[in-house]
């Protein structure tokens, strides 16, 4: 593992799942199914599960890690491979600026989540924000082999 691979694990990627969770967890509606697109290695869905034992998650992602801290079932990126209605919430973390057709992932999230969509993703605000975003992807997601479309949306 690179240097700046184990830099960014020690200082980064848990305190963002902790942070993230911490944020989304209220706002999950009581016994609800989500479905985790883009889960990643799904660890803040497992960190959700633990904050809102009332919920249940499935995971999905168009490239399944070799470890994960909850099964990824694997999607084409373009198709849900579910019925419509099929949860309650579909979550989406950071997920669509790497979407190549965004508003149509989007809509496929809109198809299956019968109540809410919770979306958290990077706004392209502020100077040098582009130059930043772009900078953050590459750290946190090139070593995964993520796609990286740069789609941020302001």
């Amino acid at each position: 593992m690179r240097w700046m691979d184990r830099l960014h694990n020690a200082l980064v990627v848990e305190r963002r799942a902790r942070v993230l969770s911490a944020h989304i967890a209220p706002l999950i509606p009581e016994h609800a199914w989500l479905l985790d697109v883009g889960a990643g290695d799904a660890r803040i869905a497992s960190r959700l599960l633990q904050l809102r034992p009332d919920i249940q998650m499935t995971c999905v992602d168009v490239l399944v890690r070799p470890v994960t801290a909850l099964p990824v079932l694997p999607y084409d990126g373009t198709r849900l491979p579910f019925r419509d209605f099929a949860f309650d919430c579909a979550l989406l973390v950071d997920v669509v600026h790497h979407a190549e057709e965004p508003r149509a992932l989007l809509n496929e999230a809109k198809r299956v989540a019968s109540r809410c969509i919770l979306l958290k993703d990077h706004l392209l605000q502020g100077l040098l924000a582009r130059q930043t975003l772009r900078l953050m992807d590459e750290v946190g997601n090139v070593r995964h082999g993520v796609a990286l479309r740069y789609n941020y949306w302001t």
